[in-house]
């Protein structure tokens, strides 16, 4: 029992060691769910998912439907968001914790299959 304790309680600091905080300027959606703009948390979940979450209202959402990155991002490599920006808002489409990435490729394709232009949106994150 003391064994699986002391697993638990090192995986979940191994995990606020990777938590990031990201200032995103924009409400935006997440995996469906429309987030506003504020100050976030993200971090790995430990199942290859990550949550973002809002530091002042609580809200948070799991990242689904994301997959690994391409090796084609690793250049911006450095910890950070990217957005896709439309007519109808902005939708997260990447994270990147220092090495590891996801990213939504399907919510990228249906913002650019409009006529309208789609702008790329990158926010950096820290400590």
């Amino acid at each position: 029992m003391t064994k699986a304790i002391v697993t638990m309680m090192m995986a979940v600091v191994s995990m606020q060691a990777e938590t990031m905080i990201a200032k995103i300027n924009f409400p935006f959606a997440a995996s469906g769910v429309r987030m506003p703009a504020g100050i976030y948390n993200v971090a790995p979940t430990g199942q290859g998912l990550f949550t973002v979450q809002n530091n002042f209202t609580g809200k948070a959402v799991v990242l689904i439907g994301f997959s690994s990155a391409s090796e084609n991002n690793r250049a911006m490599a450095k910890s950070h968001l990217s957005f896709a920006c439309g007519a109808s808002g902005c939708a997260l489409t990447q994270v990147w914790l220092k090495d590891r990435g996801v990213e939504n490729q399907k919510v990228r394709r249906e913002l650019e299959s409009t006529s309208a232009p789609v702008q790329v949106a990158v926010v950096r994150m820290t400590r």
